[in-house]
This record gives structure tokens, sequence and C-alpha cells, in this order.
């Protein structure tokens, strides 16, 4: 495997993390703007509903995201191993080569993701969290 169709995997599995983060932002934002924007009181078995649903989206989505940034890993490594045998004209291809890494970005995921989703949850189920949004009536 030639390092341009590395670099080129590298692109399209990126792409495809980008998507999965867009998909996950417009989701939130979907969920949270209905939640708020909803004047009934909801059922704790619609809340119990709206729970796992919401648990199955995120989860869904981390381990996209997860082995998503593990291909990614596997990539660079391939990537480093094919560029350490090959000369260039300048160094700063290899040296960009070198300081790429995607496994710090399985943690922020992570953080990312237990941050927001129990942001969410903590507005679906608490009635003050759902009140301090919403203007008086």
């Amino acid at each position: 495997m030639q390092p341009k169709d590395i670099a080129d995997m590298l692109l399209k599995i990126g792409d495809s993390v980008n998507f999965l983060w867009y998909f996950y932002a417009f989701g939130v934002i979907a969920i949270v703007s209905w939640l708020l924007s909803i004047k009934r009181k909801l059922s704790w078995q619609l809340r119990l509903l709206l729970t796992f649903g919401f648990l199955c989206f995120v989860v869904m989505n981390l381990l996209s995201l997860l082995r998503g940034y593990v291909f990614l890993d596997s990539l660079r490594l391939e990537l480093q191993a094919i560029v350490d045998q090959n000369t260039f004209k300048t160094s700063s291809f290899y040296e960009r080569v070198l300081q790429l890494s995607f496994s710090s970005r399985i943690w922020i995921a992570w953080g990312i993701h237990i941050f927001i989703d129990t942001s969410v949850l903590v507005i679906l189920w608490s009635k003050r969290a759902r009140s301090v949004f919403q203007s008086p009536a």
C-alpha cells in the first residue's frame, strides 16, 4: 500500500467520524429543543421510553465513533511504518505523520458524551431543570 492510499482512507474515515459528530449534535439539539418546548407534563412511562430511545441513540453513536477512531489510529500506524521506510525531499511530511494521533480523541469522545448525555437526561427527568428554561405561563 502506498502512502497516498492510506491518506485517502484516513480522509474517508475522518469524514465518516465527522458525520457521526454532526448527526449526534443534530439529534441532541432536536431532543433538547423538543423537551424544552413541550408544555404538558410527561408521564414517567414516557420519560422511561424516551430515556431508553436516547440511550440507544447514544450507545450506537459512541460505539461507531470509537470504532472510527481506533481504525484511524490503525491507519496512522500503517502510514508511519510506510513513511519510516521512505525518504522524502522535505522532513515536514514525515514530522507531521509522526505527530498525528487519534488515541486522545477516544477519551475526548467519552468525555463529551458523558457530559452532554447526562445533561440531556437531567433535563428529561428534572422538573426544576425544565422549568428554568421555560417561560412562566
